[in-house]
């Protein structure tokens, strides 16, 4: 009985180790956190980052062969199949592409147009962004427009100024918008 319990706590531990890692993506994917400079390895690693933990505590469960630890498997298994196509699927299909880009005070301050559904307007995205290393950034969301197509943003002193005039934006209801960033986040 007592040669059990070691036996046991080391796969338990990975499982908890897997899934903590898991849950740390997952936080930084939504959050924005650090990201590549490049749109397609941010497609291909992101979800890969957040579905291979969760795979291998699945494998682990099952590798216990324990009654408790199947039934666990096989109730995790079915949200995670679909949990996997969503993140497939999330590589398959482009949900941004960066229509314009201006530097400020050694920040990149860019829009992406995002693609937020079939039957819903396109949304953009204001991010300031800083490299850390090359070809990692730290982005921070400035704002997003539900219902905007183009942005012209120009620098001011203290940030950033979106002109309606010469933008394609709903949400502007024909007044500019400034924008204070921040120098150090």
């Amino acid at each position: 009985m007592s040669s059990e319990k070691p036996a046991l706590a080391k796969p338990l531990g990975y499982i908890a180790m897997f899934l903590f890692s898991d849950l740390i993506f997952w936080w930084l994917s939504v959050n924005s956190g650090i990201q590549f400079e490049w749109e397609i390895v941010n497609k291909v690693l992101g979800p890969a980052c957040v579905l291979i933990p969760s795979w291998a505590a699945l494998m682990i469960l099952f590798y216990l062969r324990r009654w408790w630890s199947i039934l666990i498997g096989v109730i995790a298994i079915i949200p995670l199949i679909i949990f996997s196509g969503l993140g497939l699927l999330s590589v398959v299909i482009p949900a941004s592409e960066k229509v314009s880009e201006t530097d400020w005070r050694g920040y990149k301050v860019r829009c992406y147009r995002r693609n937020v559904g079939a039957m819903t307007k396109y949304g953009l995205e204001i991010r300031q962004e800083r490299v850390i290393l090359p070809g990692l950034i730290l982005p921070r969301r400035v704002d997003y427009m539900y219902g905007c197509s183009l942005l012209d943003i120009i620098t001011t002193d203290t940030g950033i100024k979106v002109l309606h005039s010469s933008s394609q934006c709903e949400a502007l209801n024909g007044q500019d918008r400034e924008y204070a960033l921040k120098p150090n986040f």
